[in-house]
Parts: structure tokens; C-alpha cells; sequence
């Protein structure tokens, strides 16, 4: 069922977005070590943060706008994505559900629901959550 499958999408999306977020923070606990194992503390500190390039962007920073498509796509007419950043999804936890402006679930009124939606455990919202302050922050 194509339903099904878009949900499956969705949520291999979700999942890789956290992991990239996760993997990346990992890459840069490395770098650091490495700088300070090479005496590089002077170097590290005048650097400040250490983006992770991709195709001539921060990827952090370039994540806030991967599913901005997603609201004008034909996934869209199914699900009620957000307008604003989103990268985890969260826009589409509930039917009944929307983001605000401070990124808060807020209800919706009944002409605005969902068809679909793409619900968020509990230990995994606190993942994204952290991956959210992550973003934030760059």
C-alpha cells in the first residue's frame, strides 16, 4: 500500500536525520581529541566550532531546509507538514497536531487535520530533541 511505503520513507528520513546529527557531534568529540593529543588547544579554541562540509555547505545548518519540499510535494496532500524547518518530522506526529512558531505542538481545528501521520516514541523524541539543540546551536 502506498500509504504505507510513504510512511516507511518518512520514517527512514526521521531516522537519518538523527543519525547524521548524532554521527556528526561523534566526528567532532574525534577532532578535538585528536587537536588536543596533538597539543593543538591554541588552534582549537581560535577555530571555534568544526563544520562538517558537504558540497560547500555546513550540513548542520544546510539540515534546517532538507524538507522544506516537503509541504508543496505530493506527500504533502497526505501529511501535514510544517512550513518552517523540520528535519525530524516532527510536524506530522499527530493528525491532530501542528508546530507553532517555537516549535510546540499546538491543536489544530478539525479543517486543518491530517490524513497521516507519523507518530514519535517516547525515547526517540528525546534524541530528536537533543539533535534539535544541536542545529540550533550552529
Amino acid at each position: 500500500e502506498i500509504q504505507q511505503e510513504a510512511k516507511e520513507v518518512l520514517h527512514s528520513f526521521r531516522m537519518l536525520s538523527i543519525n547524521a546529527v548524532e554521527c556528526i557531534v561523534k566526528w567532532r568529540e574525534q577532532i578535538i581529541y585528536a587537536y588536543l593529543l596533538a597539543g593543538g588547544e591554541k588552534a582549537l579554541k581560535a577555530q571555534g566550532t568544526i563544520p562538517l562540509i558537504w558540497d560547500n555547505q555546513n550540513y548542520l545548518l544546510k539540515m534546517r531546509s532538507d524538507s522544506s519540499f516537503l509541504p508543496k510535494s505530493e506527500l504533502g496532500k497526505l501529511f501535514g507538514f510544517a512550513n518552517q524547518s523540520d528535519p525530524f518530522l516532527l510536524a506530522i506526529v499527530s493528525p491532530m497536531y501542528q508546530l507553532n512558531k517555537k516549535r510546540k505542538l499546538v491543536k489544530m481545528n478539525k479543517s486543518q487535520k491530517a490524513i497521516l501521520y507519523l507518530p514519535v516514541p517516547s525515547p526517540l523524541m528525546k534524541r530528536i530533541r537533543a539533535c534539535e539543540q544541536i542545529i540550533q546551536e550552529e
